[in-house]
């Protein structure tokens, strides 16, 4: 049996997807009423178009290269290849495309025949499920009350810091901030005014630190700032300034709370982050027990604290 042309196009109608039929100089011989409601030409005004007429002006020099490459080796290509393609719509609006390609021969001509499939509606699931995905991995590293890094998280930037630290001997700081006296405020003032509390502390942090630096809530009333790339005089001048900021938006809402600061600047580079939030830990600890509010400013230079400094 001899396929001809107009065979063919009865066939592609049976296909729920467009599909179109070019030859070798890449005009459109056939064309299924499918492809007329995607690009929004008739069936009849396709014809005798260049395939050209469907793309985007900016990728039409670059099908063309592909079409003769592709009729000088034929092969099958099937949906799902995983290139960007965009097809063009007769209001000008483009659209994301698959295509599967067949050559095939009828008489002495070369014919490829393209089934073209809209995925409009799967980029759109794919781009809301990223950002789905992108949602829970925030919220999964995110304090929920303030908005501030959690633990987890802060133990990675931590990591990457001491990474950093041990290739490039970059130092760094931490500081390990616990509210002093903040039980007061849950039992007399309520837990709303507990809560904003700590998100003083965060909004107050944040603040006063630079692009690079992060906050993290530990949990329950422990916070603890980290500063890259910072030595112990920048380390001083940074959390000097955010423990009197703090101070004063204590004092602005009438919250009897003030703040123990336990500041740790590496130098050498500690075996893991957990080691170094202990150190620094102890300083706050440190100062808690000598009458609260205060900072205790230390350097680790690899294998012990060095205490440098009482405010």
């Amino acid at each position: 049996m001899t396929i001809t042309l107009d065979a063919l196009g009865e066939f592609l109608e049976a296909i729920p997807d467009a599909a179109l039929v070019v030859d070798s100089e890449g005009t459109i011989v056939v064309a299924n009423s499918h492809a007329e409601a995607m690009f929004g030409y008739s069936q009849s005004t396709l014809k005798n178009q260049t395939l050209r007429c469907l793309l985007p002006a900016g990728k039409r020099e670059i099908h063309d290269r592909h079409l003769n490459t592709y009729f000088a080796d034929p092969t099958v290509r099937a949906m799902g290849s995983g290139m960007e393609l965009v097809g063009r719509r007769i209001d000008g609006i483009e659209i994301p495309v698959d295509i599967m390609l067949k050559a095939m021969r009828i008489g002495a001509a070369s014919y490829v025949v393209c089934v073209v499939r809209d995925i409009t509606l799967q980029k759109q699931n794919e781009a809301a499920l990223k950002k789905a995905v992108e949602r829970e991995q925030a919220l999964a590293q995110t304090d929920y009350l303030t908005g501030a890094a959690n633990a987890r998280a802060f133990e990675y930037l931590l990591q990457q810091e001491i990474n950093r630290l041990d290739r490039y001997q970059r130092p760094f700081a931490i500081a390990y901030i616990d509210l002093d006296d903040f039980k007061l405020v849950n039992d007399q003032l309520g837990h709303d005014a507990g809560d904003a509390v700590l998100r003083t502390v965060v909004q107050t942090g944040v603040a006063g630190l630079r692009k690079t630096d992060s906050v993290a809530r530990l949990g329950g009333d422990e916070f603890a700032l980290l500063l890259t790339e910072t030595g112990p005089e920048l380390a001083q001048l940074i959390v000097s300034v955010i423990h009197r900021e703090l101070l004063a938006a204590m004092r602005r809402n009438n919250w009897p709370v003030t703040f123990s600061i336990g500041v740790v600047t590496c130098t050498g580079t500690p075996r893991s982050p957990r080691e170094l939030l202990k150190l620094a830990d102890d300083q706050m600890y440190a100062v808690k027990n000598s009458g609260k509010n205060g900072v205790r400013f230390s350097i680790f230079e690899g294998e012990n604290v060095m205490p440098e400094r009482v405010e």
